[in-house]
């Protein structure tokens, strides 16, 4: 089965009066795009039941981050936001990040395999000088090299809500991985 963007819409408007639901999963087997996310983003800005988005594996890119990013500065039940693998970059990356700043909700943040580089990564370390909420992020998977890791280093040394943080498979060079 696909749910296409008028299945997503539909969810979407459920999501606004429903108080019930506190989990909500839309991965791969059903692709959304950047439209779908936009509804479901709308609804988060009303729906405070929910608190755990998956969005593992679709399509929503740096539009899709930008909408989502708009709801988290709204809602305040979110605790875990995966992304991963929705290609996301530096531009959803920034989005997200300052959302952060606002966002006191989220506790596990997953933007694996989104093709976030450094810029991506300062941001989102920009952000951790004040948000004090997270706990886990994932940022394994990305093109985040020296620059971006020695801005993430910097923050983690003053962030003590930070305890588990994942870099694999970046870009990251011996000289960086040392100090």
């Amino acid at each position: 089965n696909q749910i296409e963007d008028d299945g997503v819409q539909a969810l979407a408007e459920a999501l606004k009066v429903n108080k019930a639901i506190t989990n909500f999963y839309i991965d791969s087997t059903n692709p959304i795009g950047s439209v779908g996310v936009r509804y479901l983003a709308e609804a988060l800005k009303i729906n405070q039941s929910i608190t755990t988005i998956n969005l593992d594996v679709n399509q929503i890119g740096k539009a899709g981050a930008q909408a989502i990013a708009e709801a988290l500065k709204i809602n305040q039940s979110i605790t875990t936001l995966n992304l991963n693998g929705n290609q996301i970059g530096d531009a959803g990356a920034k989005d997200i990040a300052e959302a952060l700043e606002i966002n006191r909700s989220i506790t596990s943040l997953n933007l694996n395999s989104n093709q976030i580089g450094d810029a991506g990564a300062k941001d989102i370390a920009k952000a951790l000088e004040i948000n004090r909420s997270i706990t886990t992020l994932n940022l394994n998977g990305n093109q985040i090299g020296d620059a971006g890791v020695q801005a993430l280093a910097e923050v983690l040394k003053t962030n003590n809500t930070i305890t588990n943080i994942y870099l694999s498979t970046n870009q990251i060079g011996d000289a960086e991985a040392k100090d």
